[in-house]
């Protein structure tokens, strides 16, 4: 096998078939280790990371909210690499705790409601309050057509 032949099909395998093998890895740490093989791999993980972070991860129902937890449970890339998610109000008070501190590299945080009925935030209480404060990557905080359950609480969140 040529040196060529090595650097551009590791493996004897098409990139594009170690682009379908990488992307199903579970496991973050599997993950980044596929990139320290060789540098087309790495650059694979970088294509694949740079795809997961900008992709917008929308939960809205509280199914999509457990399997969320689940993948970053299980350590997913495509959970943990994420920097974009919107979130709906009545999940909000869930999202914050069961996440607490779980996903580093969330910069953009939307919370959303419909445009057609604002639904009402669920009081916010101080130990979530304090939980939300662990979300220190977030730099941009959207928040949409939804009510707050008291301006004390909007002020505490800000």
């Amino acid at each position: 096998m040529s040196k060529t032949k090595l650097i551009l099909d590791p493996g004897g395998l098409p990139v594009e078939l170690w682009y379908h093998i990488i992307e199903s890895i579970d496991d973050l740490e599997s993950f980044h280790a596929c990139g320290v093989t060789c540098k087309l791999l790495a650059c694979l993980i970088k294509q694949i990371e740079a795809r997961y972070a900008d992709a917008l991860l929308e939960v809205d129902e509280i199914s999509e909210l457990k399997q969320l937890h689940h993948q970053v449970s299980q350590q997913s890339p495509k959970a943990l690499l994420r920097t974009w998610i919107t979130v709906g109000p009545a999940l909000l008070p869930q999202f914050i705790l069961r996440f607490l501190g779980r996903i580093h590299r969330l910069q953009v945080f939307l919370v959303s409601g419909t445009l057609l009925e604002t639904p009402l935030l669920p009081a916010l209480r101080r130990q979530l309050l304090t939980a939300a404060a662990c979300f220190h990557t977030v730099t941009y905080l959207l928040l949409y057509y939804f009510e707050f359950w008291s301006f004390a609480d909007f002020a505490r969140l800000i």
